[in-house]
């Protein structure tokens, strides 16, 4: 199984303090013996959106991470409502039952298939609770899937998210917004979908990044 590597990787813990909320990060060294980027996928986004659309979603604080299946890039963002949370851009292959990349189109299909129906699958049980707020196909790449939802035990409170997925031949890109359980405490009433447009926006970067 591949091991991630890490680079500055933040984590962040809530504080509540008389000026209000504080969000305190730290950088855990990466491990060691970490496996190699795989030189078929991009380096680890964090230079494909730019610095207006960063600002657009309050991102700042970027962390990388690859493995042989994905390379990813992190940032701590505040959204256009007041939400605290993360914005992701990844690229990444299909992995095999072994978590080895799966090459070739067809194997992306299938991922991009059962992630997309992950996404639009509804629930509303005792539970776990998962509920689409909005969805659609944009026109990007081969195929492509933008989701608004909420999930969660509904006992513990829901948390809002949302995510583009789209597949370019056997990569699949992925932009996601996710609102940090901790500081707002899981209210599921993040307003995600009034940033679809710089979401949008960064993948379709990252997707022109492929070419």
């Amino acid at each position: 199984m591949a091991i991630t590597a890490v680079i500055t990787l933040g984590a962040y813990a809530v504080v509540a303090g008389a000026a209000g909320t504080v969000l305190a990060l730290r950088a855990p060294s990466a491990p060691e013996g970490a496996a190699p980027r795989n030189e078929d996928l991009p380096e680890p986004p964090c230079g494909v959106p730019s610095r207006d659309q960063l600002d657009r979603v309050g991102a700042e604080l970027p962390n990388a991470l690859f493995s042989e299946s994905d390379a990813t890039c992190s940032w701590y963002g505040e959204f256009s409502d007041g939400t605290l949370g993360w914005l992701d851009v990844s690229y990444s292959l299909p992995t095999d039952e072994d978590g080895e990349p799966e090459r070739g189109t067809r194997a992306a299909e299938e991922e991009f298939e059962a992630e997309s129906d992950d996404l639009l699958e509804e629930s509303d049980d005792t539970y776990w609770t998962s509920e689409v707020v909005d969805s659609h196909e944009p026109d990007l790449g081969d195929e492509a899937l933008a989701v608004h939802y909420r999930w969660g035990d509904p006992d513990e409170g829901l948390t809002s998210s949302s995510r583009v997925v789209v597949r370019v031949g056997e990569v699949l890109v992925r932009v996601s917004a996710n609102e940090a359980r901790d500081a707002r405490g899981g209210s599921g009433e993040a307003g995600l979908t009034g940033d679809e447009e710089p979401l949008l926006g960064i993948t379709e970067r990252a997707v022109s990044a492929l070419d």
